[in-house]
């Protein structure tokens, strides 16, 4: 989908979109005939009712035939192009600004094109006189009206509306407990990071996010800036879309991380809702049963108690964790190509794959745009993970960390889109169960980016790791003034078929 689809998608069916870029739309300056034509349409009915003409373009174009309104070499061109203008709506997520800025880049060249165009006809001719004229006399699109706002105007009053809107618009929606610790933060124009040790599950945990936004029909666009190849990537997604593995070490009957409630265990509830009716670790304290227990003691206690039935049925409720036995089989690429195909819709999810130490903030803007001409634009942008991305200027490392994170919120701004990144913690922290703002490798100074940031973190036993739970906790959020880095929920996980996210509990 080029930039023209895109900016009658938002024609059609955003009166914001068609209110902000009705003054610099210029119907000549549009190349493609159907285009041409169909803007004049809904532009034509914004002019009458004030309002995109959505589901009416339709009845518009119909009627138009009808009195033979339309040249008819363009009649099967507007359909072709209703028809797939329709099936992509219905899969995207408008992103209002960003889709602003695009139009206004667009007729912007057409205006520098004509321009050119008309100044070599002028020079052709020795026409001097009328080719200074021209120049003297050309005003391109004002972009100046994006960072000067008049605040009592009328036209104000809508995008202040808007901006209160968009505050309760989740570009991601994570299910559970985790959703209550982590969605009012991803929204558009926000720059969130994951920081934790390594190996602690960060690229897994941005690919789920990535997958939850298309889901939920948010366009996506991933760099991986050197921790995978695009192979890597691929299987990784393979696994996680199918739930299967392709490797034989991971297939087969295993044990798999489910939510229980404590008291449930310990037998310490006499409610009638209970789903269970005894306790596996009878008598013991929940604080023992929740933060002690290993995976062997776990397997033991299933073994002994195959009856045991976990609950979560009241809002007396506090989690932990519980087993059962699952079997994941080996995966075919078949199985894979059908899975994507049927998962992620075309022009949804780009990905540009890099080096280590390739990737830079001149190079992503310049990625983006092209994508930007091309038709697509990213609601989430993915970058795993800014510890490989290299700074555009020569500097020593702590300016060209702050280099790096200082672009990646200029790119959430400009973009108007939600930008994720990871970052890794220094090594003290692996000597720690809780990660702490004084953990943090390099320039201090990228706390200073973000909009919110985010610990995963991991016992310094390694019991946790072996039971696949990490805890997601919050460390920094711009529109909070207290923190507690002890409000964390506990997300168990299941790698070997791919799912950094089963289920969570605070």
């Amino acid at each position: 989908m080029n930039i023209e689809q895109s900016f009658i998608i938002g024609l059609i069916s955003s009166t914001e979109f068609i209110t902000q870029v009705r003054s610099i739309i210029n119907i000549k300056l549009i190349d493609s005939p159907s285009a041409k034509e169909i803007s004049k349409w809904c532009l034509e009915y914004y002019d009458k009712y004030k309002k995109a003409p959505e589901k009416d373009i339709q009845l518009i174009y119909e009627d138009k035939l009808k009195n033979n309104e339309i040249r008819k070499d363009v009649i099967e061109d507007i359909e072709n192009v209703l028809q797939q203008l329709s099936d992509v709506a219905e899969q995207e997520n408008l992103n209002v600004k960003y889709l602003v800025d695009s139009t206004k880049k667009y007729f912007h060249t057409q205006i520098l094109l004509n321009l050119r165009d008309n100044l070599d006809d002028f020079l052709e001719k020795g026409d001097l006189t009328q080719a200074d004229n021209l120049i003297h006399g050309f005003h391109g699109v004002s972009e100046a009206q994006d960072s000067t706002i008049d605040v009592g105007a009328r036209v104000t009053l809508k995008k202040i509306e808007e901006a209160f809107k968009t505050s309760q618009e989740f570009v991601i929606e994570y299910p559970g407990d985790l959703g209550k610790l982590l969605n009012d933060k991803m929204v558009k124009g926000r720059f969130v990071g994951f920081f934790a040790r390594e190996k602690s599950k960060k690229s897994f945990i941005l690919l789920k996010s990535a997958m939850l936004a298309i889901e939920q029909k948010q366009t996506v666009a991933w760099f991986q800036a050197g921790d995978m190849t695009e192979d890597e990537i691929f299987i990784r997604l393979g696994i996680m879309l199918t739930g299967k593995t392709n490797m034989e070490l991971n297939s087969g009957k295993q044990y798999e991380n489910i939510v229980d409630c404590v008291y449930n265990q310990n037998n310490d509830c006499d409610l009638d809702k209970r789903a269970c009716t005894f306790g596996i670790f009878e008598g013991e304290d929940p604080d023992n049963i929740r933060n002690t227990k290993t995976k062997a003691e776990l397997v033991e206690a299933y073994k002994e108690n195959k009856d045991y039935i976990p609950c979560r049925n009241c809002n007396k409720f506090k989690g932990c964790q519980w087993l059962h036995e699952i079997t994941i089989p080996m995966l075919t690429v078949r199985e894979v190509k059908s899975k994507i195909r049927k998962t992620i819709p075309e022009n949804m999810f780009k990905m540009a794959v890099y080096p280590t130490h390739m990737l830079t903030i001149k190079e992503m803007q310049s990625v983006l745009n092209k994508w930007e001409m091309e038709g697509f634009i990213p609601n989430l942008i993915v970058v795993d993970y800014a510890d490989w991305m290299v700074a555009d200027q020569n500097t020593d490392s702590r300016n060209a960390v702050n280099q790096i994170w200082g672009g990646l919120r200029g790119i959430s701004q400009e973009k108007n889109s939600l930008l994720l990144t990871a970052s890794l913690v220094d090594s003290n922290s692996y000597n720690q169960d809780t990660i702490h703002i004084g953990n943090f490798s390099e320039d201090k100074r990228k706390l200073g980016h973000v909009s919110a940031l985010f610990s995963i973190n991991m016992s310094a036993d390694g019991r946790e790791e072996e039971l696949e739970v990490v805890r997601i906790g919050e460390m920094l959020d711009r529109h909070r003034k207290k923190i507690n880095i002890k409000n964390q929920v506990r997300v168990i996980q299941n790698l070997n078929k791919g799912n950094p996210i089963l289920d969570s509990y605070w």
